[in-house]
């Protein structure tokens, strides 16, 4: 699971940079779109370093069988929240409410998805570490 996360800690990375060209542009054509660009942008930079200080510190981290269930719950919910971020920034939806409807409810799925996945595979690495 090294090899996975580092890549995909990367290609986020990557993404995030990409946004920080939009976030630049925002400051200077579009400044109520300016908040949403930054959280891309640095919200996608913490995101492909998590993933990244994930693959150097998985051999420590004592799962068996939900190895790879648990790793690729991380790097898909990080996709999951990234893909969010990067609609609401491009549409000026924010997503916050299960009520919502269109592209704002698709924002709001992909949060809440990523975010209850996230948080089930880091409940899984406190166990995880704690039975080291």
């Amino acid at each position: 699971m090294v090899y996975p996360f580092i890549l995909n800690g990367i290609i986020v990375l990557y993404v995030s940079v990409v946004g920080g060209y939009a976030f630049a542009k925002a400051i200077k054509t579009k400044p109520e779109r300016e908040v949403a660009w930054r959280v891309v942008h640095s919200g996608g930079s913490m995101a492909g370093v998590m993933l990244i200080a994930l693959g150097a510190a998985w051999n420590f981290i004592k799962l068996d069988v939900y190895e790879k269930p648990v790793g690729w719950s991380l790097i898909v919910s990080t996709y999951l929240m990234i893909v969010g971020m990067f609609l609401a920034a491009m549409t000026g939806k924010r997503g916050l409410h299960s009520s919502s409807k269109g592209i704002e409810k698709i924002i709001y799925l992909l949060y809440a998805s990523g975010g209850i996945l996230c948080t089930l595979a880091l409940t899984a690495l406190l166990i995880g570490v704690s039975i080291q």
